[in-house]
C-alpha cells in the first residue's frame, strides 16, 4: 500500500490526539503531527490548547511563540497567548500581547474585552470602562461586556472602606 501524504497523516494524528483519553497518547499524536508538518500553525495551536488544559502553560506559550515566529501577522495567536499569560498571572505580558493583537486586527473586539478584564483585575476601573466601551462600539449590547462594564462602574464609585475593626 502507498503511504498517505505527510499532510494527511499529520491531520490524522492531530485529529486522533483530540480523541485520546490518555494525555500521554494525545501528546504523542500532537508531537507526531508537528514533526510531519512543523510549519502548520493549526497543529501547534491545537497542541498549545491541549497543553494549557494539562496545566503546562510554559510549554503552551512556547508553541504559540513558534506560531507567531512563523506567522508574525497571526492576531489570533497573540490573543491566545494573552489568555495563557493571564492564567500565569503575567498581566503586563498579556497586555503587551493584546496590544500586538490589536495592532494586527484593530477592529477585533476580543483584545479590548481581555484588556478590560485585566484592568479590572488590576483595580483600574477607569481603564477597564474605556476598554469595555470600545467593545460595545463594535458589538453593541454584548451582554458579558455590559456586565463587566457595570461592575467596573460600581468599583469606580465605591470609596475605599476600612475593614471591620479598623
Amino acid at each position: 500500500t502507498a503511504e498517505l501524504p505527510a499532510k494527511m497523516r499529520a491531520e490524522a494524528y492531530s485529529l486522533r490526539a483530540t480523541l485520546q483519553d490518555d494525555p500521554a497518547k494525545a501528546q504523542a499524536d500532537f508531537d507526531a503531527a508537528i514533526k510531519l508538518e512543523p510549519n502548520e500553525a493549526q497543529h501547534r495551536m491545537a497542541r498549545a490548547d491541549f497543553l494549557r488544559r494539562q496545566g503546562k502553560l510554559d510549554e503552551a506559550v512556547a508553541d504559540i511563540d513558534a506560531v507567531v515566529e512563523q506567522n508574525p501577522d497571526a492576531a489570533g495567536a497573540f490573543l491566545v497567548k494573552a489568555q495563557m499569560q493571564r492564567e500565569q498571572n503575567k498581566l503586563n505580558d498579556a497586555l503587551a500581547s493584546l496590544d500586538k493583537a490589536t495592532a494586527l486586527a484593530p477592529s477585533a473586539p476580543e483584545p479590548y474585552q481581555q484588556r478590560g478584564e485585566i484592568y479590572r483585575l488590576q483595580d483600574d476601573p477607569a481603564k477597564a470602562i474605556e476598554q469595555f466601551n470600545r467593545v460595545l462600539q463594535m458589538q453593541p449590547g454584548f451582554l458579558l461586556t455590559l456586565i463587566h462594564r457595570a461592575e467596573a462602574y460600581l468599583a469606580k464609585e465605591q470609596p475605599e472602606t476600612p475593614a471591620c475593626g479598623d
